[in-house]
């Protein structure tokens, strides 16, 4: 009996992280925040977001966090490097704004 006593007491006694610590964690294994996003296609914050606003970025809304999924945004990113690498011409940037835009080249 008293084993079982104590095999409750230090089951009891782990200290979980508390839910905001966790979902953090989550969040951060599972998402980007927008400007890392961006980053990785050369954008400064107010690109990133201005693009995310756009949707060059695929974004998702967690509560107050607005969030790229890394699966889906790392997928794109290497599509997106790909096709330039295939046709540099084709990569032209439009006015003020930094992120690419791929057109078909002339023919």
């Amino acid at each position: 009996m008293r084993a079982r006593a104590a095999a409750i007491q230090a089951k009891r006694s782990k200290k979980r992280l508390p839910a905001e610590v966790a979902s953090r964690v989550l969040r951060q294994r599972a998402f980007y925040m927008v400007e890392v996003a961006g980053a990785k296609i050369g954008l400064g914050r107010t690109g990133s977001y201005r693009a995310a606003a756009e949707g060059i970025i695929p974004t998702e809304r967690h509560g107050k966090f607005l969030l790229v999924r890394k699966l889906v945004w790392d997928a794109e990113v290497k599509r997106l490097r790909q096709r330039a690498a295939r046709s540099p011409a084709g990569a032209r940037h439009h006015g003020r704004r930094h992120h690419l835009t791929y057109e078909t080249p002339p023919s």
